[in-house]
């Protein structure tokens, strides 16, 4: 039986992409080690998708998983690690799922650099999905408050690590 069409079931993907930066008051090498290996610790409750998670993680390396963790071998697959130069890039290749504008394709980088008063943390978020302002908007104002807000306040609370 040939392969049908039907125009009402088929949505067209659009493409997005937001930024944000900020400078963190520690070194890059420490603000990659809270970044990578500390993320459990600065991760908001509110970002997860389940009630009462046990973390997330980012394994390092290239092929990590990026998760949330619940436990008992369940959670909650961000995406894969498909860039990692330590204390410089990391990209995360993540889905998009229908229940969050998908479905869809993300790239999630992280690129840091020495500044003065710190380290400049950027992130870039540009994928494509049916979804794409949606996305966009929510997506640009969780990644603010994430890093900018988050990650930020636990660089500063921990500088001395």
């Amino acid at each position: 039986m040939p392969a049908m069409f039907n125009p009402k079931l088929s949505r067209a993907v659009q493409s997005y992409q937001v930024s944000f930066e900020t400078v963190v008051p520690a070194p890059r090498a420490r603000a990659w080690a809270a970044l990578t290996a500390e993320v459990a610790d600065w991760w908001p409750r509110h970002f997860f998708n389940h009630p009462d998670p046990v973390g997330f993680v980012v394994e390092g390396g290239i092929g990590g998983r990026v998760y949330e963790d619940w436990g008992d071998g369940a959670g909650y697959l961000f995406g894969t690690v498909v860039v990692w130069v330590p204390e410089r890039r990391m990209t995360w290749a993540c889905e998009l799922y229908p229940d969050w504008t998908g479905p869809g394709r993300s790239y999630v980088t992280f690129e840091l650099e020495e500044a003065e008063g710190g380290a400049l943390v950027r992130v870039t978020d540009a994928g494509y999905c049916i979804a794409a302002p949606q996305a966009a908007d929510g997506l640009g104002r969780g990644w603010g408050e994430l890093v900018g807000y988050h990650f930020r306040g636990y660089v500063e609370a921990t500088a001395g690590r």
